[in-house]
């Protein structure tokens, strides 16, 4: 999960103090999901961030990798490898 999510609930913030980390002044970790939670411009405090505590739910899966084939990528990445060497040599 990623991105902003809304205003916080403050009423669990003043229940879990404990289980937040200050990381700066109106900037806490949540212990529990791994977001942040931050003061605004306009003194609402908002959730942000990529949790790697909360775990995928199934129906968000929409793939799964089965089989690994190495450098295969590079030839999806060639063109623009090249591209931007090219570029780099004529001075774009």
């Amino acid at each position: 999960m990623a991105g902003q999510w809304g205003m916080a609930n403050m009423s669990y913030f003043d229940q879990h103090r404990d289980g937040f980390i200050r990381v700066d002044d109106d900037v806490f970790l949540d212990k529990n999901t791994g977001f942040l939670l931050y003061q605004t411009e306009n003194g609402t405090y908002v959730v942000d961030g990529i949790s790697y505590l909360t775990p995928v739910k199934e129906e968000w899966v929409i793939g799964v990798a089965r089989v690994r084939i190495p450098l295969v990528g590079y030839i999806r990445l060639l063109p623009n490898i090249i591209s931007d060497e090219v570029h780099k040599v004529i001075g774009f």
